[in-house]
């Protein structure tokens, strides 16, 4: 039994050596990697800011080479295609969130439908949204109690119309 133990002992040190020199191998390549991204990214903030200092002196009549003022004409039209796609941006996100806000109107005036159908045991009609010319925001479905004929023996009232 002791054999047993004694082999055990040092394939558990051997794995335990292995797995230590893994790991110091895995953290030696990590931080490389990391001293190597973090040097990167200090040297393109670096040339960003040279770029961004030569640019602005550019945009304030410094006279560059050709080639370089070409370079300036891309990125001014590159800028103008960004504020383009920013403003599409923007109008696509606001017709998307009134679109969400008219689907949910309408779910809730389906819901106050079946509730006053419910409560009401009268038929009820939904209305379509429709556009308010006056400030062209829709106007949410509007709900429609249908009035009933109530056979009493002292009056004939009809039930009044319920609008939500």
């Amino acid at each position: 039994m002791s054999d047993f133990n004694v082999k055990l002992k040092a394939i558990l040190n051997r794995s335990a050596k292995f797995i230590g020199r893994t790991a110091n191998t895995t953290a030696k390549a990590a931080r490389y990697k990391v001293n190597e991204i973090s040097a990167l990214n200090k040297r393109r903030e670096l040339v960003a800011d040279l770029g961004k200092k030569v640019f602005d002196l550019c945009s304030n009549g410094l006279v560059l080479p050709e080639d370089a003022n070409a370079i300036v004409e891309q990125i001014n039209q590159i800028d103008a295609e960004l504020n383009i796609l920013r403003a599409d941006h923007a109008a696509e996100k606001a017709a998307a969130a009134e679109q969400h806000a008219m689907e949910k109107a309408a779910r809730a005036s389906e819901k106050a439908a079946a509730k006053a159908a419910e409560v009401y045991s009268a038929p009820v009609k939904m209305t379509e949204p429709v556009q308010d010319a006056a400030d062209e925001a829709p106007v949410a479905p509007t709900l429609e109690i249908e009035p009933e004929q109530v056979d009493d023996a002292e009056t004939n009232n009809e039930v009044p119309t319920l609008n939500v």
